[in-house]
């Protein structure tokens, strides 16, 4: 039992289940273990619901493109989906701020219950980390590389936030990129380096590894959203997703209000009218484009073919669902 928390990951037969599995399993168990009453609820929501572990799939398919045995990997696995929870809570916390200005009770109350589980998910960090069957310096490593990520995530976050309606476009594309770049660090150059240091390779080398994951990270973040806008733009202004075309658009905030079923087709076609004309979303898919290329050749990746491998499946997965 760890000295943290006392959350304790079960022990489970890695010949009858497949690695993926383990982690899910003990994903459950972490958050049973976690309490009970409203909280719980919240927390069992975020981990339970809405993942389909990405991060976890990642780290368990560089382990094996690196040779690191899964039972070495599931507690990371673990860690990594608990950090993604974390992001999705600040993430919607800060969406929902950019597209409202005045909050009812209940909704004050859901954003602080909000905050303490993600508080509550980081503070199971130490004792998860704690559990992965390698040494106390290699831990420290992953714990001290947890921290940095996040911390940068989150600053990068909190600067976007910051941005309102009166921004102008050449403001808003750098703390953007800064958002997205950060992002990407933390939920997917994070897994795959994490693997890398459990496989005992050197801090330089582990870097290297990893660099590509975060590139991989920005193309998945512009492929979501060019699907959004050539499937329902209105989501852009409907769901508080925080992107460029907000700001273009937060004119319209004006005639919509707070309450997206206000939105009258007026209003929509001049959505797609704005998105079109201003050509954010020709240059948005020009570079999706770009990025992909750059994942096919990615020199960093040449001293590790397998893993090479690994980044192009995904890569060219994401890439697949951008129409035309």
């Amino acid at each position: 039992m760890n000295f943290v928390t006392g959350i304790v990951l079960p022990q489970v037969n890695y010949k009858d289940a497949q690695p993926l599995e383990i982690v899910e399993e003990q994903l459950k168990s972490v958050i049973a273990q976690s309490g009970d009453g409203s909280l719980h609820e919240i927390i069992e929501d975020y981990s339970l619901m809405h993942s389909k572990r990405l991060r976890a799939r990642i780290a368990l398919d560089c382990s094996k493109a690196l040779n690191v045995r899964p039972k070495d990997i599931s507690a990371w696995g673990v860690a990594l989906e608990l950090i993604n929870n974390v992001a999705r809570i600040q993430e919607a916390l800060v969406y929902t701020q950019l597209a409202k200005s005045n909050f009812s009770s209940d909704e004050v109350k859901n954003q602080y219950e909000s905050q303490q589980a993600a508080s509550s998910f980081m503070a199971l960090l130490p004792s998860i980390v704690a559990q992965v069957p390698s040494n106390d310096g290699i831990r420290m490593r992953l714990l001290a590389i947890i921290s940095s990520f996040y911390l940068n995530y989150l600053k990068s976050l909190l600067d976007f936030s910051v941005l309102n309606q009166g921004s102008v476009f050449a403001e808003i594309l750098p703390k953007l990129d800064a958002f997205i770049q950060a992002r990407s660090a933390l939920l997917f150059e994070l897994p795959a380096q994490g693997v890398a240091i459990v496989g005992g390779l050197s801090i330089k080398e582990s870097m290297r590894m990893s660099e590509s994951f975060r590139t991989l990270g920005e193309l998945q973040y512009m492929i979501d959203e060019a699907l959004v806008i050539l499937e329902n733009p209105v989501k852009l202004i409907s769901e508080h997703n925080v992107t460029p075309y907000n700001f273009l658009l937060m004119g319209l905030r004006e005639l919509k209000g707070d309450c997206a079923a206000e939105l009258t087709d007026m209003v929509k076609d001049e959505l797609v009218r704005q998105l079109h004309d201003t050509g954010v979303l020709r240059l948005h898919v020009e570079k999706i484009k770009a990025i992909h290329i750059t994942l096919e050749k990615s020199d960093s990746l040449k001293p590790w073919p397998k893993l090479l491998e690994v980044l192009r499946t995904y890569a060219n997965g994401f890439f697949k669902m951008v129409p035309g």
